[in-house]
């Protein structure tokens, strides 16, 4: 009994053909003559062809996308070694042919003219890409946006994408972080500026810090990702930031980590008070400056139960209780005080006074 299989080849490089008359579980297959051979199914034709569906899939990637120059001359590199695959038996539009055909001649027949245009597009603007490499370090024109602006002009028209790239559009953004941040710091020399505004400034700056900017991400979006890229790109902006931002990096951490702190630690002396009983509510609202004051119910530790009365063995003794009620009733009644909570109170266990040498506020952004 033959059993054939069919084996489809998906890349588009050899069409529609297919494979057939190949049991992939067996030792043998079936010639066109009908006559049982030697299966050529082996591991190393099986790694082979995985090396080169591999190979396929990539290159379909450096047609479509506008890819790293990196990761289409390396498409190109293993297309010189892609692995010999052995000629097998086809059917074509279902009839079946006696000749042979070779999967890796088909392939390279196919993939010839792309391979073509893939060259020109990785060396053809090494010249392009150099120059901006070079002047990227010192250039004065490549720290202001003027100039960043027409570089990125000229290197998205490239058809591949450059790491110069990419670090120019990061470079970009933190010159506009860098604005924004010094626009802050001059607005908090007359007033204190609002938490969530330094929060906001240091969640991008980190951002930025880490290569996740908008720019940068919707230019990398459907490229492969590349680690050492990822960690050069990563170290060229640190760098950026020590020589772009000497006075708002070091402002924006600083105010971030006083204010990020004091949000912590106030909020765990306010759940501790909570837990013993100092707020009548589970978060009463605060607003205004840090000298407002709040109300408050006593601790349940103050909080006595009246003394339920003492039951008598006999009954004569009853008048005399009854008479010992009325005059407690007459008695007027005394209340504990309630306890006043500021958040000065607050502060000082924080150990940062009133928060006069912070350049934010806070009242209005945490909950107490």
């Amino acid at each position: 009994k033959k059993e054939a299989a069919t084996i489809v080849y998906g890349d588009g490089a050899t069409g529609n053909r297919s494979i057939t008359n190949l049991n992939p579980l067996g030792s043998q297959s079936i010639s066109p003559q009908g006559v049982p051979t030697r299966s050529s199914l082996t591991r190393a034709v099986i790694d082979n062809a995985i090396v080169t569906r591999a190979w396929v899939v990539d290159f379909i990637h450096a047609k479509t996308v506008r890819e790293r120059a990196s990761f289409v001359e390396d498409v190109i590199r293993r297309y010189v070694t892609l692995p010999q695959l052995p000629a097998l038996p086809i059917a074509f539009a279902g009839i079946e042919l006696h000749g042979v055909v070779s999967p890796s001649s088909v392939l390279a027949q196919n993939t010839k003219d792309s391979i073509t245009i893939l060259s020109a597009n990785a060396y053809s603007y090494n010249h392009i890409i150099g120059n901006f490499a070079s002047r990227l370090p010192n250039d004065f024109s490549l720290r202001n946006k003027s100039g960043i602006s027409v570089a990125l002009g000229e290197l998205k028209k490239l058809p591949i994408l450059s790491v110069i790239e990419e670090k120019l559009i990061i470079r970009e953004e933190l010159i506009d972080w860098n604005d924004e941040a010094l626009q802050m710091i001059g607005v908090s020399a007359t007033y204190k500026c609002p938490f969530s505004s330094i929060e906001s400034l240091h969640t991008k700056l980190m951002n930025i810090l880490h290569g996740k900017t908008e720019g940068r991400e919707q230019t990398i979006q459907n490229i492969r990702y590349n680690e050492a890229i990822e960690k050069e790109v990563i170290s060229f902006v640190a760098e950026d930031e020590e020589t772009i931002c000497p006075i708002s990096g070091p402002w924006v951490r600083s105010q971030y980590k006083m204010g990020n702190d004091w949000k912590i630690n106030s909020s765990s002396i306010i759940e501790c008070l909570l837990c013993c009983g100092f707020f009548s509510k589970p978060s009463p609202a605060i607003a205004g400056e840090f000298s407002t004051s709040v109300l408050v119910d006593p601790p349940l530790q103050q909080r006595r139960p009246p003394t339920p009365p003492t039951k008598h063995k006999y009954e004569e003794h009853s008048l005399c209780q009854t008479h010992q009620q009325m005059q407690q009733q007459q008695q007027p009644r005394q209340q504990s005080a309630p306890t006043k909570v500021t958040l000065e109170s607050i502060s000082k266990l924080l150990e940062i006074h009133d928060g006069s040498e912070l350049a934010s506020s806070y009242p209005e952004e945490y909950n107490f």
